[in-house]
C-alpha cells in the first residue's frame, strides 16, 4: 500500500470531517422529523412565545421536550455541556423564564 503524504492526509481528515458532520446533520434532520410527526404544535407553541427562538434553539427545546440531560444531547450534538448550558439560558431568556424557573419542566407543558 503506498504511503500518503502529509497534504493528501490533512485533504483525506478534512473529508473524514466533513462526511461526519453531513451524518450528524442526517441524523438531527431525522430525529426533528420524527420528533414532529409526535408532537407537531410543539414548535408552533413555542413560536407564539418567542419568535426569536433559532432553528438550533428550536432543536435544542426538543431534545430538552424528550427529558434529554445536558451530558446527553452535548454527546448527541457534539458540543460541550457548558455550550448546552449557554444555549439552556439563552432559550430561558427567549421565553421569558427566570433563571430559577426549570426550562425541561416548562417546556413539558406543551
Amino acid at each position: 500500500m503506498p504511503k500518503i503524504n502529509t497534504a493528501d492526509q490533512q485533504k483525506l481528515n478534512a473529508l473524514i470531517r466533513d462526511l461526519s458532520q453531513n451524518k450528524i446533520t442526517d441524523s438531527h434532520e431525522e430525529m426533528e422529523a420524527r420528533f414532529s410527526i409526535v408532537h407537531d404544535s410543539f414548535h408552533k407553541k413555542l413560536h407564539e412565545i418567542s419568535t426569536d427562538l433559532s432553528p438550533s434553539e428550536l432543536r435544542m427545546c426538543s431534545y430538552l421536550r424528550l427529558n434529554l440531560s445536558t451530558k446527553d444531547i452535548s454527546n448527541l450534538i457534539n458540543r460541550s455541556s457548558s455550550t448546552v448550558d449557554n444555549a439552556r439560558s439563552s432559550i430561558r431568556k427567549k421565553l421569558g423564564l427566570a433563571k430559577d424557573e426549570n426550562l425541561t419542566a416548562f417546556l413539558m407543558q406543551f
